[in-house]
């Protein structure tokens, strides 16, 4: 290295002789002296530019679809969609129902729990302390809460008394007429929880009855009075005496009864047709149906009809046929509103008014449709009435309807100025009926044509006759009416 060093420095003094000049040498640092290179910090130990992210690598960045999506919000299928919606079209509609499919209706139910399950016979509550009501004799107008009622004669009952002339009157407020029997009117002041006994001729009170709660219905068979009333009870009184037999309680109001082989059949508010023994008072059976049983059941042929629901109701209601022995069900039909209906003249055909414009014949044993009238308008139709192979009836629409009973074929129709639910009755080649345009009419019973009729000042219920008499309720007021002969 030193030689190489000299030759350095010979080469600089022949080129400073060259110039012309000899500068003067600079004080020289010994190599010795210097950093050796080996210390110098190698450019290996610089972090390489390989490490650098290229610019290929931006491919690696969060792509866009890491974005939190849309979907993930509530979508709106989750909202209740509208078909949810009941639809108008399960709404019965009012329009007539010609697409009613007979027979196919008929609901037998042969798993009907059979009689021995129905509340035992120990439920019948007796009333052995109770104290017979005084009899007439005894019987004064202090005893009584209101003033005893008066009969006014009108006419004297006489063979010169024409058709629709007024024999007497007994006034009293809210009275019903029920039944007319051997010469005696039955009536009840339902506000004033009386029943009253007059003399069918003369219209004199003989005497009268408290059992102790407002009455729904009185019958009158075979010597007792039967008083469904609004204290939960039937009540069973001797017809003579006054003397109460006994009394079954139920748990709701009573209504109507009717009695066939002794037994006393009757519906309560409560839902249940009962069957009683009409000598005690013991439960046979009781059914329970859909709805209160408010009309008196019809009996024939070893079964009991009833039909269910309220004055007014226009929901489904029932019509059923049961066992009169054990309170098995025969058969049910469907009704539009509650049933009024009555037993044909042979017991083979049940008929039927509803709430809607129809009225059916059944086959009375086993519900079978036999035929149907639509009417032309809607109205419900009363209880109907049957006498020489027709059938009568009131109708909702304004009109009184006289139907053949084996064909359901209008024989005439007649028409009146407000709507009529009177029970028909059928005398002597005349039908009677009550109207809402406060008339009682008298009409021939095979032509139709009015033969008379009497006006009063309000509604007219339903007729009674009896020995050539027309006995009614208008206004709280009881009328006897002369009625027409037989010509």
């Amino acid at each position: 290295m030193r030689t190489i060093a000299a030759a350095i420095l010979s080469l600089l003094a022949m080129a400073a002789a060259a110039c012309g000049s000899t500068p003067p040498l600079p004080t020289y640092t010994p190599l010795s002296t210097l950093v050796p290179l080996a210390t110098h910090t190698p450019l290996a130990t610089h972090t390489p530019v390989a490490t650098y992210t290229p610019l290929a690598l931006l491919p690696t960045l969060v792509p866009l679809v890491t974005h939190t999506p849309l979907p993930t919000h509530t979508p709106a299928a989750t909202y209740t969609p509208l078909a949810t919606h009941t639809p108008a079209a399960t709404y019965t509609p009012l329009a007539p129902l010609p697409t009613y499919t007979p027979l196919a209706t008929h609901t037998p139910l042969p798993t009907l729990t059979p009689a021995a399950t129905y509340t035992p016979l120990a439920t019948h509550t007796p009333l052995p302390t109770y104290t017979p009501y005084p009899t007439a004799a005894s019987v004064t107008t202090e005893e009584t809460t209101n003033p005893t009622p008066t009969a006014t004669p009108a006419v004297s009952v006489s063979s010169d008394a024409k058709p629709g002339d007024l024999l007497w009157t007994y006034e009293n407020s809210h009275w019903w007429l029920h039944q007319v029997v051997e010469g005696v009117v039955y009536s009840v002041n339902r506000w004033a929880s009386e029943l009253h006994a007059l003399d069918a001729t003369t219209g004199e009170l003989l005497w009268e009855y408290e059992p102790g709660g407002s009455m729904h219905s009185v019958l009158v068979a075979e010597g007792v009075m039967y008083l469904g009333s609004i204290d939960h009870r039937l009540y069973a009184v001797n017809a003579d005496t006054r003397e109460l037999l006994w009394t079954y309680l139920a748990s709701d109001d009573v209504y109507s009864a009717a009695v066939a082989d002794g037994v006393v059949y009757f519906g309560s508010s409560d839902y249940h047709l009962y069957a009683v023994d009409a000598a005690t008072g013991e439960l046979l059976w009781k059914y329970l149906t859909n709805s209160g049983v408010y009309r008196r059941p019809v009996v024939g042929e070893g079964i009991v009809y009833i039909g269910t629901g309220s004055s007014g109701s226009f929901g489904s209601e029932q019509f059923y046929a049961l066992d009169a022995a054990t309170g098995e069900l025969r058969w049910t039909y469907d009704t539009t509103g509650p049933a009024a209906y009555s037993l044909g003249e042979s017991g083979g055909v049940v008929y039927v008014g509803t709430q809607d414009r129809n009225f059916y014949a059944l086959d009375a044993a086993t519900g079978e449709l036999l035929w149907r009238y639509e009417k032309e308008d809607w109205g419900g139709s009363s209880t109907p009435a049957l006498a020489d192979g027709v059938v009568y009836f009131a109708s909702g629409d304004r009109y009184f309807y006289a139907l053949d009973a084996a064909t359901g074929e209008l024989r005439w129709r007649y028409r009146t100025g407000n709507p009529a639910f009177s029970v028909p009755e059928v005398a002597d080649g005349v039908v009677y009926f009550g109207s809402g345009d406060y008339h009682l009419y008298a009409l021939d019973a095979a032509t139709g044509e009015l033969r008379w009729r009497y006006e009063t000042g309000s509604w007219v219920g339903p007729p009674k006759v009896e020995d050539g008499v027309v006995y009614f309720i208008s206004d709280g007021t009881l009328y006897a009416v002369a009625a027409s002969p037989r010509p």
